[in-house]
């Protein structure tokens, strides 16, 4: 009996963290424009990663120990990992310095940015994209993530035939939630491949 007790205690836990990160809510997918505003560029500190995206997970958590919980973190990944071999998947990971003229934080951070090997470049604002947003709150968002969010922008891409390279996810906190934005930008993305980049074979 006290086992069964133990049981259904897990099996309640683990339902309201399911429930609480929308797990079964159903993804929005839509085009949006000019999501920074009158923005026309974004100047980044990147790490170029080769691997797959399971593992950039610890860059991000690198970055935060960095900055403050406050700033805009963001992941270019420039290959389908449907499409290219996990080894050899490639992505940008970076925290955004600035939103055209808006800095977000002080020189003392960008200079243990660059100590920890992260590099400065500017890429362009797109004016538009195909979007989602995803909340984070618990670990269960990622599964969210991963086995939702990304398949129904996918789809979405695929039905309305429009042509996109890459995706963005970019990370931003707003008062009492963290959010995960994915964007797939409909526009010429040669501004968004830092110098490290190789085409995959």
């Amino acid at each position: 009996m006290f086992w069964w007790i133990i049981l259904l205690l897990v099996l309640a836990f683990l339902a309201y963290f399911w429930i609480k990160s929308d797990i079964f809510k159903r993804v929005q997918v839509s085009i949006v424009e000019n999501p920074f505003g009158q923005a026309k560029k974004l100047t980044i500190y990147y790490k170029h990663v080769v691997g797959p995206y399971k593992n950039v997970g610890k860059y991000f958590d690198e970055l935060y120990s960095i900055l403050t919980k406050s700033v805009t973190t963001m992941g270019i990944y420039y290959n389908d990992p449907d499409v290219t071999k996990p080894e050899k998947c490639q992505c940008a990971i970076a925290c955004i310095y600035s939103i055209g003229d808006q800095i977000q934080f002080d020189s003392k951070v960008v200079e243990k940015l660059i100590q920890h090997g992260y590099k400065k470049k500017i890429i362009p604002c797109f004016e538009r994209a195909v979007h989602t947003r995803t909340k984070y709150n618990t670990v269960f968002c990622i599964l969210r993530l991963i086995w939702f969010s990304f398949p129904a922008i996918k789809r979405f891409v695929k039905k309305n035939n429009i042509q996109v390279s890459l995706a963005m996810e970019i990370n931003t906190i707003e008062p009492g939630n963290f959010f995960i934005d994915v964007y797939m930008p409909i526009s010429d993305s040669s501004g968004y491949y830092v110098d490290e980049y190789e085409e995959a074979e």
